[in-house]
């Protein structure tokens, strides 16, 4: 790859942001909570694991979280720490999948269900709401 870049290898960013990047990550980390919990409410009516529901959507928010505010910081600091950021997030959602996978491995089929289960439906809820800080929020455009 030459030493140019882009526009398709760099974010769309608006410069005039609307808000900082703390700001956004404790935002995104609130509603985050908010929408795990309604995920593990509404799995708990499926799972009688009310534990391992809480244990998957925790790490979904917590890894959901953390990708948040590296997207915000990495943002105002070029679109290459965007993107470092933003593949640092994938690698530890698709890592703390890896480690839920190999504990639910030796468990029964209803707690390695309820386990993975409650992780994928709190990540897929909580994602949604990270993109919409990114868009809203950071200026990223679509």
């Amino acid at each position: 790859m030459s030493g140019s870049t882009t526009s398709s290898e760099n974010p769309p960013v608006s410069k005039d942001a609307k808000a900082p990047w703390l700001a956004v990550g404790l935002r995104a980390g609130l509603e985050g909570a908010l929408a795990a919990g309604a995920a593990g409410a509404a799995l708990g009516l499926v799972f009688p694991q009310r534990g391992l529901i809480v244990a998957g959507v925790a790490l979904a928010w917590a890894g959901c979280t953390v990708g948040t505010f590296g997207l915000a910081y990495g943002q105002r600091r070029s679109p290459a720490a965007f993107w470092r950021a933003f593949g640092l997030g994938m690698a530890l959602r698709v890592g703390l999948l890896l480690v839920l996978a190999a504990h639910a491995w030796s468990r029964p089929v209803a707690d390695a269900a309820a386990l993975l289960g409650s992780y994928v439906v709190g990540l897929t809820a909580i994602i949604l709401l990270e993109f919409r800080h990114l868009v809203k929020d950071l200026g990223v455009k679509r």
